[in-house]
């Protein structure tokens, strides 16, 4: 909107210097110039509002391989511009043109066409007979539509149509098989044709401050994309294939409706940039310690309540910002992201380092751990879990395979409570007792007198049998826990845990998944 009130305003500052101007220079002399060795007219920023005819009467006007027309007052392109036999650059950048002439389409080696910031309302369908075009740039101006047959542009290499009206792109789009920029920022566009998954050139795809709902699978067949931005838009979750896209370097979907992040962004081992900030995500998935090229990670504005302990995993880190969240604590593994630069942790509860500490900056926490780590010092490491969840969940196995690391065969019903003693083999120092309450519904009244203000409670979901839009399923499982424990756990941290997911599809997971953390 920003963008688009600047472009507003640059247009009616034009047409206010073309009111005032009383003299023209249509007179300035018109000589061809030699660039790079090839021959072209340069009538740029000259607040021309017609090209003079002389221009097209000169002998050696066939020999003009391109011209550049930007930033004057043109409202037209006359029937002239078809003597331009040889032309192979155009560029009408910034002026007040309305309509194309059928004419331009007898440019036949035209490779590269400029008509950005003009008053487009209609895309002249005989431009897709250029099939030599590589570059088209129709950006700023009013159109609300592409051809249906926009794919007869064979040759396209860039593609740019920003900051325009376009409610949808046509299918036909897939045939652009050389594509290798795609830019469709600032239109109304809800979805991305399913067509996308045959654009096996594309590299950059900018399609933020949209309309979209959803990417379609078939994204994850663009094999060569290095740049996705999708920020600004209306996205609730994204495609498994994602995690196909291994040359991905840049992914931006802040400002959308994520409620997490998902094992297929975890899985873009070579992504450089991570951008989620401004969307529901409350904790980060721990897979996100595998991507060891990671340079920048923005998680601005989500509900985060933690960082990944193995966070020194992320051993190219050189930028981290996670303002406006809910974390608490700060990994001491901070202490080894040796190239780490920048780090914005503002308008956080965090009280571990102490605030005097963390607000002085990334050298005093980085020093306050390693002194921490020097004297020997360390924190209480005694820890009451408790697991809650419905009748046959899988509590107690879930317990067996956090203790033991393996799956537990089908047991007897937890009876009351079963109280067990855990120190991981990690770290013997390290003591968790864990707590594990009957999912019997007799029981329901007896679990707030267990409950100690602090606590860490793991929250057990059957997936395969919670019905996803269904408000008495969510209470069952998940709703009557919540209440009674910010009624009487006090200050308790919640994570709930999914199982029996072998029995569910993807779509069935994240839809789950989702709808519960969004509900919490």
């Amino acid at each position: 909107n920003l963008s688009r009130h600047h472009s507003s305003r640059r247009r009616r500052d034009k047409d206010i210097l073309r009111r005032d101007s009383s003299k023209r220079r249509n007179d300035k002399p018109i000589t061809i110039q030699v660039k790079q060795g090839c021959p072209g007219v340069d009538i740029g920023n000259s607040k021309l509002q017609n090209i003079a005819k002389e221009l097209f009467q000169r002998p050696d006007i066939a020999n003009v391989r391109w011209m550049d027309a930007s930033y004057n007052e043109l409202i037209e392109i006359t029937s002239d511009i078809l003597k331009l036999v040889s032309l192979t650059s155009l560029n009408f950048d910034n002026n007040f043109i309305a309509s194309l002439p059928d004419s331009l389409a007898t440019l036949r080696k035209l490779s590269k066409l400029i008509l950005s910031n003009n008053r487009l309302r209609v895309f002249n369908p005989n431009l897709l007979q250029l099939q030599s075009l590589t570059e088209l740039s129709l950006s700023n101006n009013k159109l609300s539509s592409l051809p249906d047959n926009l794919g007869d542009l064979c040759n396209l290499v860039c593609l740019y149509v920003s900051h325009n009206t376009l409610q949808s792109l046509p299918d036909s789009i897939g045939l652009l098989r050389k594509l290798r920029i795609l830019d469709i920022r600032y239109n109304n566009i809800r979805t991305l044709p399913d067509t996308i998954e045959t654009m096996s050139s594309l590299e950059r795809l900018q399609a933020y401050c949209n309309e979209l709902e959803r990417l379609p699978e078939g994204i994850g067949s663009c094999s060569r994309l290095r740049v996705l931005r999708i920020s600004s838009n209306k996205l609730t979750c994204l495609p498994v294939s994602l995690g196909n896209l291994v040359l991905l370097e840049t992914l931006d979907v802040h400002n959308n409706k994520l409620s997490f992040l998902s094992d297929c962004v975890c899985d873009l081992s070579g992504l450089i940039e991570l951008h989620i900030g401004d969307n529901e995500i409350s904790y980060l998935n721990d897979r996100i310690t595998g991507m060891t090229k990671l340079q920048t990670l923005k998680a601005n504005s989500n509900g985060l309540q933690c960082l990944p302990a193995f966070l020194d995993s992320l051993t190219n880190l050189r930028y981290l910002h996670i303002r406006n969240n809910l974390i608490r604590t700060l990994p001491d593994t901070m202490n080894n992201l040796q190239n780490l630069l920048v780090f914005d942790a503002k308008n956080n509860p965090i009280h571990f380092p102490p605030r005097e500490v963390w607000e002085r900056g990334l050298s005093a926490i980085k020093a306050y751990f390693e002194e921490i780590k020097r004297s020997g010092s360390s924190r209480s490491s005694r820890l009451k879990i408790t697991v809650l969840g419905r009748e046959g969940a899988g509590k107690t196995s879930f317990i067996h395979c956090l203790t033991r690391s393996c799956v537990l065969e089908e047991t007897e019903r937890t009876v009351g409570i079963e109280v067990t003693r855990w120190i991981p083999v990690e770290d013997p120092n390290m003591a968790f007792i864990l707590w594990d309450h009957s999912g019997n519904p007799l029981y329901d009244s007896t679990h707030q007198f267990f409950f100690s203000p602090g606590s860490l409670v793991f929250l057990v979901v059957n997936l395969s049998q919670y019905q996803y839009q269904d408000p008495d399923s969510y209470q069952s499982c998940v709703g009557k826990f919540v209440t009674m424990l910010r009624q009487f756990g006090g200050e308790s941290v919640i994570q709930i845990v999914g199982t029996h997911s072998d029995l569910c599809n993807a779509s069935d997971i994240s839809n789950k998944c989702g709808e519960i953390i969004r509900n919490i």
